[in-house]
């Protein structure tokens, strides 16, 4: 993959799993499951931005990076990364927004901020929710080259709200299979009710039950 100079703010323990987990970057039998140079990618889960600001080092400047996080404090983060790399800053796109079955409002749940990173934590009513297909269509995008979610056990519900870029578009997805028992089986069945014809892949990438994914490629 291409190399590139990064500042972005973190923990040395969180750079270190970053550079030894790579689960964004991977090759499985010789096919390389990692955003390229020009690819239009999703973020979903950015939390904080580390991956956001990767993926457009990755993609350079004819590449665009789109990522979601509903967390106010997470959006700040994003944009102090982005801050702090001018070149890379014109590919990337915050929304802070949810990803989702559907579009919606935020519904006025009891917490709108956190001074924590700990979105599990957080009442999912307090965010706006938005479905890919939604925001293809509003956003015009002629193309969606990469899709990675990590977004705390909603990514069943995301990925509904995405049939029609998924079909469409035909992106590498990269969905994070760790937060619920049921994910095992229940996204490579989707997945594949979506197009028979996907090649699916899986990975787990840590000592830990975290950082499990399931690649498909279309």
């Amino acid at each position: 993959c291409n190399q590139a100079l990064l500042t972005v703010v973190s923990t040395k323990g969180q750079i270190s799993l970053l550079n030894s987990y790579r689960q964004y970057v991977v090759e499985r039998n010789g096919v390389e499951l990692a955003p390229r140079q020009g690819d239009v990618v999703f973020d979903c889960g950015a939390c904080i931005g580390e991956y956001s600001m990767l993926f457009a080092a990755l993609v350079g400047t004819e590449g665009q990076v789109h990522a979601f996080d509903p967390v106010p404090l997470h959006e700040r983060f994003c944009q102090t990364q982005a801050s702090m790399n001018p070149a890379l800053a014109p590919m990337l796109h915050f929304n802070l927004s949810a990803v989702g079955k559907t579009s919606r409002g935020a519904m006025g749940g009891n917490v709108t901020d956190s001074d924590r990173i700990a979105p599990g934590g957080l009442v999912v009513d307090s965010f706006a929710t938005v479905s890919l297909d939604d925001y293809t269509d509003n956003k015009g995008l002629a193309k969606v080259d990469f899709v990675k979610m990590d977004i705390e056990g909603a990514e069943m519900s995301a990925l509904e709200g995405a049939c029609q870029t998924i079909r469409r578009l035909r992106p590498l997805l990269a969905i994070s299979a760790y937060h619920k028992p049921e994910d095992l089986w229940e996204i490579p069945n989707f997945l594949k009710a979506v197009d028979s014809n996907c090649r699916l892949y899986f990975g787990h990438h840590s000592p830990v039950p975290w950082e499990s994914v399931f690649y498909a490629t279309l």
